[in-house]
């Protein structure tokens, strides 16, 4: 059980660490690893999202902005949100500026949707799947939905 002086503090990996995290779980796992990552990164983005507090984030645009700095300051990558609907749970958002080598790039997707996906369940307080979209010259597209899991 955590104490308050040790859930503020940081764990941080460098990134050789994350990568080979990453390719570990792939050669362990197979195909099963971009799964498992996913519900890692739903864990991430609900956390993300009590990080900031959920009062600011009831302001969907205000914490919407705070994910999205959050990510970048971080290291993960770089998203913009493109729509978003809270009244249908629906968003479409651009990622960008993916940190690690192609060989793991699809899992480290996976990760990264994870992450907005558990985002996104923590302020609209009902499971969202999120996919992948277009794929676009400078990122891809991920497209968020209420209901359902990962497909």
């Amino acid at each position: 059980m955590a104490n308050a002086q040790s859930e503020d503090m940081a764990i941080t990996i460098t990134f050789r660490e994350s990568v080979g995290f990453i390719e570990t779980l792939d050669e362990l796992f197979g195909s099963g690893a971009g799964v498992i990552l996913y519900h890692i990164g739903r864990g991430i983005g609900r956390a993300m999202t009590l990080e900031q507090g959920k009062a600011k984030v009831k302001n969907f645009e205000e914490g919407m902005n705070a994910f999205a700095s959050s990510l970048a300051e971080k290291g993960w990558c770089e998203i913009e949100f493109s729509r978003v609907d809270p009244a249908d749970g629906s968003a479409v958002f651009k990622v960008k500026r993916l940190p690690v080598p192609e060989a793991v790039q699809g899992n480290y997707e996976m990760l990264i949707r994870g992450m907005c996906s558990g985002f996104l369940e923590a302020i609209w307080e009902a499971r969202v799947s999120v996919l992948r979209g277009k794929t676009r010259p400078d990122g891809f597209e991920l497209i968020a939905s209420k209901g359902g899991g990962i497909e």
